[in-house]
């Protein structure tokens, strides 16, 4: 999967350079690139940070049905709910003295809430890369003067 992402962003990096820089006038390429840059980084940082905590949120409103439906109840299920963001990390927290198979069915129960907010958040990601395109698709003209950088007038 990793090798597909980055193959899938080395190509929409490049593009979305062309496309920005290549659009602004020559005077203001390095400006242009710059705050492409920026921008990158904060919503880098942004969308990390909104869809992790979307991701544990999910996680910590269904594992306390995912328990229940598993038999964990109790003590033992309010200290797994207490460490449920631990879950979103991939750790499971199994409480000290907890027997074999209570443990293996806690590990499956956040697994199952892992899985299925994962699933929420890779959709509501989905859901705004498609909006982004629309946006950018409906708004964004290029300006006439502006394309392609011309190298020859340097």
């Amino acid at each position: 999967w990793f090798l597909l992402m980055a193959l899938g962003m080395g190509l929409v990096f490049t593009g979305a350079s062309q496309a920005i820089v290549g659009s602004a006038p020559m005077k203001l390429a390095g400006l242009a690139s710059g705050l492409q840059q920026t921008l990158l980084q904060v919503g880098g940082v942004l969308g990390t940070s909104v869809l992790g905590a979307i991701l544990t949120s999910r996680i910590g409103s269904l594992l306390p049905s995912q328990l229940a439906a598993r038999g964990v109840t109790g003590d033992t299920a309010a200290a797994v709910v207490d460490g449920n963001t631990s879950i979103a990390q991939g750790v499971v927290p199994i409480p000290s003295g907890t027997s074999a198979d209570v443990a293996a069915k806690i590990t499956d129960a956040s697994y199952a809430a892992l899985t299925t907010g994962m699933h929420t958040t890779f959709v509501i990601a989905a859901i705004i890369v498609v909006l982004g395109g629309l946006v950018a698709l409906i708004w964004v003209r290029m300006k006439p003067g502006h394309g392609m950088l011309d190298f020859s007038a340097m």
